[in-house]
């Protein structure tokens, strides 16, 4: 019996997906963490200026908040279909956004009110759990589903917080000058790391996630104009999003080993970023490999024949 094995391009040292989402043209992209077979999702009038992405990696799904409509909205990963789950006057100025697959719930921050929301990963039994003065100018969110936490960064006193999945337990955990202006958070619960971008300084930082032991891991000019951070725990990186050049970037989880992954023109005015650790994008075949593929099934499909009428000619 001869099996054979056919291979499309070469193996990846990287191989999550990224997602973004841009203001110009108001539109949702993935590509490869390596920066390869970028796609554009969806665009203008699905999407309408985008201000925040979160991943259901399990599910396969994107969700997005959007200022126009005060929307929240999801997709597959291949952005076949568009499903609005909820909108005003149950979400006002959403400005973060959340996953916690594992507890099934979806958390949203907005401005008006100062608020944090729970809800089904659907859209239903929507909740609010925080409010002002708990909160106040909040700008970033992250769930740790170890540890059972949501974790929000805000600018009125540029602080860090975090409370139980229900609001409960508040605690604060940063605050000025260890951090100043604060804009995106992230998570890395096997590591036990808090992550978070500031644009002040231009500066990605880290600490554990009680907020000890803070270290500043890079800072401007080789950050410049942050914007979006996610954090890859499987594949040892963290990623962010920056305005100026329009870029987006890779260290690995220290800082070390900077690289460009994607730049102008394959995105333009990016606002959101998110990471997923699994291939979600389909792998694009090369003429070569068409080809290829169709000899063997031509092949595969003779072989049968034969086997099937060995005596006739």
């Amino acid at each position: 019996m001869m099996v054979m094995f056919v291979s499309f391009g070469s193996s990846q040292a990287f191989a999550g997906t990224l997602f973004w989402a841009q203001l110009v043209g108001d539109e949702l992209h993935r590509a490869s963490t390596s920066g390869s077979q970028a796609q554009l999702l969806l665009e203008w009038p699905q999407m309408d200026t985008p201000v925040a992405i979160a991943i259901n990696e399990s599910a396969g799904l994107v969700y997005w908040a959007q200022a126009s409509g005060d929307r929240i909205s999801r997709t597959q990963a291949s952005g076949a279909t568009v499903e609005m789950l909820l909108e005003w006057p149950v979400v006002q100025g959403a400005v973060a956004l959340t996953v916690d697959e594992s507890g099934g719930n979806l958390f949203w921050a907005q401005t008006v009110g100062d608020r944090i929301y729970r809800a089904n990963l659907d859209g239903t039994n929507s909740s609010m759990i925080l409010e002002w003065p708990l909160l106040d100018n909040p700008t970033a969110l992250a769930v740790d589903s170890v540890g059972g936490k949501i974790y929000w960064t805000q600018t009125f006193g540029d602080r860090i917080y975090r409370a139980d999945l229900d609001g409960t337990n508040s605690e604060m955990l940063l605050e000025w000058p260890v951090l100043d202006d604060p804009v995106a958070i992230a998570i890395d619960p096997v590591a036990g790391k808090l992550y978070w971008a500031q644009q002040v300084g231009d500066r990605i930082l880290r600490a554990d996630l009680n907020g000890a032991n803070v270290e500043t891991l890079l800072e401007w000019p080789v950050v410049d104009g942050l914007v979006g951070l996610a954090v890859d725990s499987q594949g040892g990186a963290i990623y962010w999003a920056q305005s100026i050049g329009d870029r987006i970037k890779r260290a690995d989880l220290n800082g070390n080993n900077v690289t460009t992954v994607l730049e102008w023109p394959q995105l333009n005015t990016p606002v959101a970023l998110a990471v997923s650790s699994s291939n979600q994008v389909a792998p694009a075949v090369s003429a070569w490999g068409l080809v290829v593929a169709t000899l063997c099934v031509l092949i595969a499909g003779t072989v049968l024949i034969r086997r099937a009428f060995p005596y006739e000619h």
